[in-house]
């Protein structure tokens, strides 16, 4: 699976128990189905290396259809 680079500006950010709490419903909205662990979703989403799962998917399927092509021919 072919990953792409995207770059975040973070200006001022401080972790409250709100901003964390809207951070782990965040999380597990669009991370947990994909079965990685809440502690590491929060840290892989802060770091910034995290995507929504529907734009993994969509590259996924791209990425399987192109396979399935080469394949054929």
């Amino acid at each position: 699976m072919k990953t792409e680079k995207h770059n975040f500006e973070i200006t001022s950010f401080r972790i409250t128990p709100e901003s964390k709490r809207r951070l782990k419903e965040k999380a597990a909205k669009h991370y947990r189905p994909m079965g990685i662990e809440l502690r590491y979703i929060i840290d892989l989403y802060l770091d910034g290396k995290l995507v929504p799962a529907d734009s993994v998917s969509r590259e996924n399927t791209k990425t399987q259809e192109a396979g399935v092509e080469s394949n054929v021919g």
